[in-house]
Parts: structure tokens; C-alpha cells; sequence
């Protein structure tokens, strides 16, 4: 695979309508690659489809009712978007694109061909001179979009040629960071520096998630409090560049949440490219939200003390990152971290992830408040006296927290049976990666790290090896803000990101 070479993309149903165009591109002088050709010798197949979208100039998918039904093209379409691929979507039958969530949401600056009618052989020659008109960067002449789907704006005048990125952002170099909660969005400018000084907070914002939740309100709240920033931040010039923290797991490479369990199951949510495409010019990335604020602890936190350490945050859900020599480790799949899923028990309740026994069912926030609901009607059938039951409004984890100040026994064993399954999870992290301090951080620890410590550690030292049980265990320096503010250092000088 050269220069100007077009990759496409099909369903395996398709398999003869791609070899057709590829030959009609073939005989106009165009390379092309198909999947699976030229895959080599013991690579793997999903790693060669991304190298060739990576590689590929023009992005050509085939389109009918297989490929939209279909979750492989659904990916690649995703994977080229993000690498700001421009595609060209030939549409072989009566399918509508734009009826497609997810395939909407990558093509609305871009451009797709009607080869519906007839036979598709006879549009093989105008397929390919659009082709060439992208690979030649020419897509003044692109045909517009069919009468079925509404038409894009107009184009606004060109914009005169940037400066390297070097000169066009402030002196100051500040990025945005986005934090995508189950019940908010929070927002920050960061002046990351050049490496030479610390970064520092410039300014925050906070938005409560408005119902109904879904994937397209989620992303419509984050381009709100996006464009909210650069407004009043940014007359002057544009961020570095717009970091997102998510809970799941995550594609950092094509900026999607693959699947996030608490937030409200959302899968495949493209991040990445809705944001690119609203906010032409600013490089976006995308990760874990763990994963941000454990870089938060690296640069800005307790984690600058330690070349090795883990962070475990406590809310919602359960989720952790890894730094290794001063490193994020991303794993594989990008999906190092799920201590919240590392099983302690054989049964309970089930967890959002689908599966039993998973830690974070133990010790989440809703996992507190269960346990000590239950706590309160035991001790009231035994005619004992908690401040659990004295209320009548529902409890929460600050009302348990506010329990033990109070001195109250029921709660304190809620606290008590919290740690020790907590120092369970701890213990098992420390046997495998030996880090040379854990970080416990999130909402829950800013109330409960000093009621739940030492149960915490005597746990980890009565289930751990010896060698690693009296790992130090600390408070994060950034419980409420540290994810937001990881996401922003996305962009910092010093953070590797080699996605």
C-alpha cells in the first residue's frame, strides 16, 4: 500500500459489489485494498484493518442492508472518522445512511454517493473520479447529499492558513478538560505550560447531566459546556486541545466509549469524532476517566512522589488507572484498570457490567447506602438505637459518613464491612503489579478514607503477600476535581500519548 491508495470497506455480504469497484478503481489508475488482502503472516486481522485505515488516503465504504446492520462497519467507518479519513459512502440499495445513528453521527461533513439505481457497474466511473477528487483534496465538485437527507450548511469563506500549532495557541497553553459523569459534566481551562513549570487550574465549570439520558443528550451537554469555555475563555485563540474523561471502557484510538455500565449503558459513543467534527481544527483525545485523574495524581498530585503507583477512585462505580516509570499503562484493549470488576465473591448482586461477585457491587456509593438500609432495619428489629433509622428522608453515603462523626456504632459497621471487601480488591492489585503506592481517591473517600483506613489496611495486610502488604495507602489530592483537570494534562508535554 502506497501514496493515494483507497481503502474499502464492506460487509461480508458485499464481498462482489467491493471487488467490482475496486477493479473499476484498479482500471483508472487508483490502488485500493480489501480486506483481508495482503494481511500477513500471523497478524491479526482486526490489527491489519486498522493499519489500513491508518494508512489509507480516502475511506470507501459500500453501503447496503448488511453493512448497516452491520457492528464490523459500524467500527471501521468509526476508526477512519476519527483518524479524519475523508469518506466516501456508496450507497448500493435502498438503505438510508442517514437513518443510522451511529453512521450519521461520522458523515455529516462528509460526503456519500447514490448507486442505487440500476446496476451498480454503470456508476463504477463516477465513483471513482470522486474518489480521485478526494485524493487529490478537490472536493469543491463532491455531489451533494440525496434529497432524502437534509443538506449541510453552506460552507463559511476559507479561513486564512493557521500558524503551526506552536504559534497559534496563547502563551499560556491552556487545554480544556471534560468530565463525562453519571449525574454531571464538569469542565476545565488548564494552562499546561511547556513542560517547565507546573500546570495550573484557570478556571471550572459544573453542569448537572439533564434527563432524559442518552447518548445524544450526553454529547450535546459536552458540546454545551465545550463551546461555553471557548467562548469565554478563548477569544484569542484556540485550546491546545479538548480532553474527555468517560467511564467504561474506551477506544483511545478512535475517541469512543465502547461501553460505559454507568452511564446508563451507553455503548459506542463517539466522542472523538462529534467533537472534531463540531470543533474543526482542536485536536481532541479521549480516555478513561480513571485513567484521567490518575494523571492528575501524576503531574499535579501525590502521585509525583512515586515512579510506580495505582489510583483507585470510589463513586458511582469502582475504577483505578496504573502508572508504571512514571507511565499511564493503557493494556491491550485499552482497558487496564477494572479493579472494580475483579471478583471477591461468588454471589450478589448482579453488577452493571452483567456479571457476579465484581468489587465494585460491594463498595459503590449505591453499595454503601444498601448496606446500611439494611444495617438500620436490623438494628431496629433487635431494638437497637442507630441514627440510621432516624430520618425519613432516604439515606446517602454523607448521611452515613455524618453517622460515624456522630459516634454511631450501626454505621461504623457499615464502614467497617466497606474497607475489609475494599482491602480485598487493594490486596489482589498489589500482588500483581507492586506498586509502591496506592491513591484512593472519588466522592466517597473525601468523606470516608480517614472511617475506613485502617480497616482498609488491615485487610490488605491480612490478604496480601507479605512482601507488598504494607504497601503505603494514601488520600488523592484531587478527589473532586482530578478528573476533569487529567483530562485537560491529555495534552500535557510531559504525558505520553502515543495513540
Amino acid at each position: 500500500m502506497g501514496d493515494g491508495h483507497v481503502f474499502i470497506c464492506h460487509a461480508s455480504e458485499d464481498r462482489g459489489r467491493a471487488e467490482l469497484v475496486c477493479d473499476s478503481l484498479a482500471e483508472e489508475g487508483i490502488r485500493c485494498w480489501i480486506a483481508p488482502r495482503d494481511v500477513r503472516a500471523g497478524q491479526r486481522y482486526a490489527a491489519a484493518i486498522l493499519e489500513a485505515i491508518e494508512r489509507c488516503d480516502v475511506f470507501l465504504v459500500v453501503f447496503s442492508a448488511h453493512a448497516d446492520s452491520s457492528p464490523h462497519v459500524s467500527n471501521e467507518i468509526e476508526s477512519a472518522a476519527s483518524n479524519g479519513k475523508p469518506i466516501l459512502l456508496v450507497r448500493t440499495d435502498s438503505t438510508d445512511p442517514g437513518a443510522n445513528h451511529q453512521i450519521r453521527l461520522f458523515l455529516g461533513s462528509h460526503q456519500w454517493f447514490d448507486a442505487s439505481q440500476g446496476e451498480l457497474a454503470e456508476h463504477t466511473q463516477r465513483i471513482a473520479a470522486d474518489a480521485r477528487r478526494l485524493l487529490e483534496g478537490d472536493q469543491a465538485e463532491a455531489p451533494a447529499a440525496p434529497s432524502s437527507r437534509p443538506a449541510p450548511p453552506p460552507e463559511p469563506p476559507p479561513a486564512p492558513v493557521p500558524a503551526p500549532p506552536t504559534a497559534q495557541v496563547p502563551p499560556s497553553r491552556r487545554s480544556i478538560g471534560i468530565e463525562i459523569g453519571a449525574t454531571k459534566i464538569r469542565g476545565c481551562v488548564l494552562d499546561i505550560g511547556d513542560g517547565g513549570g507546573e500546570p495550573a487550574p484557570v478556571a471550572q465549570y459544573f453542569e448537572p447531566v439533564r434527563p432524559p439520558a442518552s447518548v445524544r443528550t450526553v454529547l450535546e451537554q459536552a458540546k454545551s459546556i465545550v463551546q461555553t469555555i471557548v467562548d469565554e475563555n478563548f477569544q484569542d485563540g484556540e485550546p491546545v486541545g479538548i480532553g474527555v474523561a468517560v467511564p467504561g471502557q474506551v477506544d483511545v484510538r478512535a475517541g469512543t466509549l465502547k461501553f460505559g455500565p454507568n452511564l446508563f449503558g451507553a455503548r459506542n459513543v463517539p466522542f472523538k469524532p462529534f467533537l472534531s467534527r463540531e470543533f474543526p481544527g482542536i485536536p481532541v483525545r479521549v480516555d478513561n476517566e480513571i485513567r484521567c485523574a490518575t494523571r492528575c495524581e501524576l503531574h499535579l498530585g501525590t502521585g509525583r512522589e512515586f515512579e510506580h503507583f495505582v489510583c483507585i477512585f470510589l463513586g458511582t462505580g469502582v475504577g483505578s488507572g496504573t502508572v508504571i516509570d512514571r507511565r499511564i499503562y493503557f493494556g491491550n484493549n485499552f482497558c487496564a484498570g477494572e479493579v472494580g470488576h475483579i471478583k471477591i465473591a461468588t454471589s450478589g448482586a448482579p453488577c452493571a457490567c452483567g456479571q457476579i461477585g465484581c468489587l465494585e457491587t460491594f463498595v459503590k456509593a449505591q453499595a454503601i447506602v444498601a448496606r446500611a438500609e439494611a444495617k438500620a432495619i436490623d438494628w431496629e428489629s433487635r431494638e437497637l438505637a442507630t441514627v440510621l433509622n432516624e430520618s425519613q428522608e432516604p439515606l446517602d453515603p454523607m448521611r452515613v459518613a455524618a453517622a460515624i462523626d456522630e459516634g454511631d456504632a450501626a454505621a461504623r459497621e457499615v464502614a467497617r464491612e466497606v474497607a475489609e471487601d475494599l482491602g480485598l480488591g487493594i490486596a489482589s492489585y498489589l500482588n500483581l503489579v507492586n506498586p509502591a503506592a496506592v491513591i484512593l481517591g472519588g466522592g466517597l473517600m473525601t468523606g470516608f478514607f480517614f472511617h475506613m483506613i485502617d480497616d482498609i489496611t488491615g485487610s490488605v495486610e491480612g490478604n496480601a503477600l507479605a512482601e507488598v502488604a504494607h504497601t503505603p495507602i494514601v488520600q488523592s489530592a484531587h478527589s473532586d476535581d482530578g478528573i476533569s483537570i487529567g483530562a485537560a494534562l491529555l495534552f500535557h508535554p510531559d504525558d505520553e500519548w502515543p495513540h
